[in-house]
């Protein structure tokens, strides 16, 4: 009786274990603390920590900067030079590309308030052909200076 139960915890701490490694490498990273990439079919989505992006921004380098909130958040507060494009707006016109956005290879940085959106924008973009998106995460992580 003994043996079977015990055979019962060790199987129990190693679903727990293998779990907890799945969580930790499928829920997005803390963007404040680092940087990553994600595959999605050929294009890659970056996430950037505030650190990389804000240094990103200084370096000169072309670069569209989206806020996907809904316009009353981005009126709120925004990163400097970001353009409003909110979530739901992300669909492709008759030519395939965003309203607003350059084309499929420019580089485009986005972000929301605390990081799911930016998340939904960026794969939305991928999938839509874009091939340089960099997610930043949410503004509620942002230290630099924000405008209305």
């Amino acid at each position: 009786m003994k043996k079977p139960m015990t055979i019962l915890i060790i199987i129990l701490v190693l679903l727990a274990i293998a779990a907890a490694g799945w969580y930790m490498t499928h829920n997005t990273m803390d963007s404040s603390t680092s940087t990553s990439t994600s595959t999605s079919g050929s294009a890659q989505i970056q996430t950037l920590s505030p650190q990389d992006a804000k240094a990103k921004m200084d370096s000169g380098e072309a670069m569209t900067i989206v806020d996907v909130r809904e316009p009353d958040e981005y009126a709120g507060g925004h990163i400097p030079n970001a353009v409003n494009i909110s979530l739901g707006t992300i669909t492709g016109t008759a030519n395939g590309t965003v309203k607003g956005l350059p084309d499929k290879s420019a580089a485009i940085m986005v972000y929301c308030r605390t990081g799911k959106r930016s998340r939904k924008a960026a794969e939305k973009l991928v999938s839509l052909g874009y091939t340089q998106i960099m997610d930043i995460g949410g503004i509620t992580s942002w230290p630099y200076e924000t405008v209305k």
